[in-house]
């Protein structure tokens, strides 16, 4: 968004933590409420790993369970290195992730290097625990060994008005059903 007065633009970073909230920011309620459905899924099974694609930087968080971080396809921002962070790296690159069959993994971050090469940044790999790897009764009502679900269906049921006053917003992409989670009682798989 463009403001032409110095002093409104420089408003606009404060007003949108506030009053002019975006879905896509992590601050916003619908956001929250995200992360807390995919955090109550993914209760009682200690091995998933949450992946991500969003951000323009390569992460491994390491916070209750592993989050890999992998959207620096196109374009790089700054990566910080937080508290729960194993690797974070602000340069384009992609992630590989192994699955062995003794159902350990392996993950690794590759960058694209100036001399145009790529090159491994960082490698991790991961354990598997047996004790809690079932599904728990809080999981009983799932049938099947697998669930799809929308992120917010309802996101992309508002007004032409609204529309029109607030855009798209990727309505469509938060609305369609992408999550898809493939368990069995022995734990998760890849399918």
């Amino acid at each position: 968004m463009w403001l032409p007065l110095p002093g409104v633009g420089s408003l606009y970073p404060l007003l949108r933590k506030s009053v002019f909230l975006n879905a896509e920011d992590l601050g916003h309620p619908q956001y929250q409420h995200l992360i807390q459905r995919v955090e109550a899924i993914a209760e009682g099974f200690p091995n998933i790993i949450k992946v991500a694609g969003h951000e323009h930087g390569l992460q491994l968080i390491d916070d209750k369970s592993l989050q890999v971080v992998s959207g620096a396809g196109a374009k790089s921002t700054y990566a910080k290195k937080g508290r729960h962070a194993l690797f974070a790296d602000e340069r384009q690159g992609f992630v590989v992730i192994d699955i062995f069959e003794d159902k350990t993994s392996g993950i690794q971050f590759y960058v694209y290097g100036k001399d145009g090469l790529v090159h491994k940044a960082y490698d991790h790999a991961t354990g598997y625990a047996i004790e809690g790897a079932g599904m728990g009764p809080q999981h009983a009502e799932l049938q099947g060994d697998s669930v799809t679900v929308a992120a917010k269906a309802a996101y992309n049921e508002v007004s032409r008005l609204h529309r029109k006053i607030f855009g798209e917003g990727y309505r469509r992409e938060w609305a369609a059903p992408r999550v898809c989670l493939c368990c069995t009682w022995a734990g998760c798989r890849a399918d």
